[in-house]
């Protein structure tokens, strides 16, 4: 076992973070950084004998360290968004998106991720150049490889690739409400709304307690020209617009903060407290901007969502 200081090692942890390749000559004592293979020293500087490779985590070691995260999160509203991100599409950019905009857990969030990025360091001297992997059950490691699939028909806007996919997921395992969620969604992504609602109306009679199929049930219902009040719902649910609630709410919101907040987490905020919203970031910080009586607005460029806002005194 090769022997690294802890300054050391918090170095390689740092340079790792940063999405960087590390070597280590155990003659020398130096350590190099490399960011692709082809930026790879020519073997013919140095005895390749000599060098202890520590790779960068791959995505799956990321995703498992973001969900460890929030599995000990202790603010149940802060949870409750992040595990709907992780659920979601592009959760790598939404979860810093929204770390950010979390005050002090933003902080926590990187103690966090340095110790298992130090943790991550030590397994690998451990087994020299060997990355250790955490152990995973082939239904796991399945599921993570359909999520990468899945990831890559968002980015690529690919619906109907998405469809196929959580058509396939839905059928194999009709009681999992998460896959039937994602079928929901790949449905309406497709204009399939109809077969949305027929989807999820049984299912939402089932578990409406817990306000499932809500948001996709409501995003169905304005593809087909409707609005909440053409379905039959057992519990109302709480359904946001651009009005005078809406207005309270950020009001209320705000009355807490003495700095000024990105529309972000105003909008993340409201989120949490409603079960559809009828609007998006960008559409609530344009109504936001014609309340200047109630608000101060600070536009940081052009674009609505760059705009931060206080709760005039």
């Amino acid at each position: 076992m090769i022997n690294l200081t802890e300054e050391q090692i918090n170095e390689i942890a740092d340079f790792l973070d940063c999405g960087l390749t590390c070597l280590f000559n155990k003659k020398t004592k130096e350590l190099i950084t490399i960011t692709e293979f082809d930026d790879y020293p020519d073997s013919d500087e140095f005895n390749w004998d000599d060098i202890i490779e520590f790779k960068k985590m791959d995505s799956s070691y990321s995703f498992d360290i973001m969900v460890d995260f929030v599995e000990q999160l202790d603010n149940s509203l802060l949870k409750k968004k992040l595990i709907k991100i992780l659920n979601r599409s592009k959760p790598f950019k939404n979860f810093r998106l929204q770390i950010d905009n979390s005050g002090e857990y933003r902080q926590k969030w990187f103690d966090f991720k340095k110790i298992k990025y130090i943790n991550f360091v030590k397994s690998q001297i451990e087994t020299i150049s060997e990355i250790e992997i955490p152990d995973l059950d082939l239904e796991e490691q399945i599921d993570f490889e359909e999520w990468e699939i899945e990831s890559t028909l968002y980015d690529q806007e690919d619906w109907i690739g998405l469809l196929d996919l959580h058509k396939g997921r839905a059928e194999k395992d009709p009681t999992d409400l998460q896959r039937q969620e994602k079928y929901a969604i790949a449905l309406n992504l497709n204009n399939k709304y109809e077969e949305t609602i027929k989807l999820l109306e049984p299912l939402y009679r089932k578990n409406y307690k817990i306000g499932f199929g809500v948001s996709e049930i409501m995003e169905a219902l304005l593809g087909l020209n409707k609005n909440e009040d053409d379905f039959d719902w057992i519990i109302k649910p709480n359904i946001l617009k651009l009005d005078e609630e809406t207005i309270n709410l950020c009001a209320e919101f705000l009355k807490r903060k003495r700095k000024p907040r990105p529309i972000s987490e105003i909008f993340s905020h409201l989120l949490v407290k409603a079960d559809f919203l009828y609007f998006n970031a960008d559409s609530l910080a344009k109504y936001l901007s014609n309340y200047s009586n109630i608000f101060d607005i600070i536009k940081g460029s052009s674009n609505f969502q760059d705009i931060q806002i206080k709760l005039k005194r």
